[in-house]
C-alpha cells in the first residue's frame, strides 16, 4: 500500500512540473487576415490547438507557438449565365505579430512565434 501511495505522490508531483516558466513568456498580439474562401486559423498554445473559421483573427500568443493559416483560391465561370462578370478570388494570407507583418502566403502559410 505504501508503494501505491509513494507512486501516485511522485506521479503527481511529476506531472505537475513544467520545463517552461509562464512567468517569463512573452506575450504577443498576433493578427490573421485570409482573403480567400473557406478561412481557416489553428493557433496551437502549450500543446492545444485552438480552430478559428474566420476571415480575421486576433488572439495573444507566445514564444513557441505555432500558427497555420488556410485558404482557397477560386473561380466562376460566368460566362454563360446572362453575361455576369467572372469571379477570382485568391486567398491572400498575412500573419501579424505586434503590427508588424511576418509572414504571407498564397492559399496557405505557417509561422512559429519567435
Amino acid at each position: 500500500m505504501k508503494k501505491v501511495i509513494l507512486s501516485s505522490v511522485s506521479l503527481m508531483f511529476l506531472l505537475s512540473c513544467s520545463t517552461q516558466d509562464p512567468a517569463n513568456d512573452a506575450i504577443h498580439v498576433v493578427n490573421v487576415h485570409n482573403s480567400g474562401g473557406s478561412p481557416e486559423c489553428f493557433i496551437t498554445h502549450a500543446g492545444l490547438t485552438t480552430k478559428y473559421t474566420t476571415s480575421t483573427v486576433a488572439a495573444q500568443v507566445s514564444d513557441g507557438d505555432v500558427i497555420t493559416a488556410l485558404g482557397q483560391s477560386y473561380s466562376i465561370d460566368n460566362s454563360q449565365n446572362y453575361g455576369a462578370p467572372n469571379v477570382n478570388v485568391v486567398a491572400e494570407i498575412a500573419i501579424f505579430i505586434d503590427g508588424v507583418e511576418v509572414k504571407s502566403g498564397i492559399n496557405h502559410t505557417t509561422y512559429m512565434v519567435k
